[in-house]
């Protein structure tokens, strides 16, 4: 009688395509899932960092614009000319 030798990855892998075929789905599921998780949330980060940029730069356009609206004020004379320099 000649001893036959099974290979055991091959063995467990067929015990699960034969088996497990729901349990390998949800696994695969969970994975996605989780994958999918991170991504938003990498993305969600990276759009409130751009949000606050747009803020920090909204701000100070808004000071440059103060301040040129007092520097017009400051030419303007009281009788409505401009101040030749």
């Amino acid at each position: 009688m000649k001893n036959k030798r099974y290979s055991l990855p091959q063995i467990i892998f067929i015990d699960l395509m034969h088996n497990s075929k729901i349990e390998i789905s949800l696994l695969v599921m969970i994975l996605i899932s989780a994958i999918s998780v991170v991504c938003i949330t990498y993305q969600t980060r990276l759009c409130v960092a751009q949000r606050e940029q747009l803020f920090l730069q909204r701000n100070a356009l808004d000071i440059e614009w103060r301040n040129l609206i007092l520097e017009e004020n400051s030419l303007v004379t009281n009788d409505g000319t401009r101040k030749m320099n």
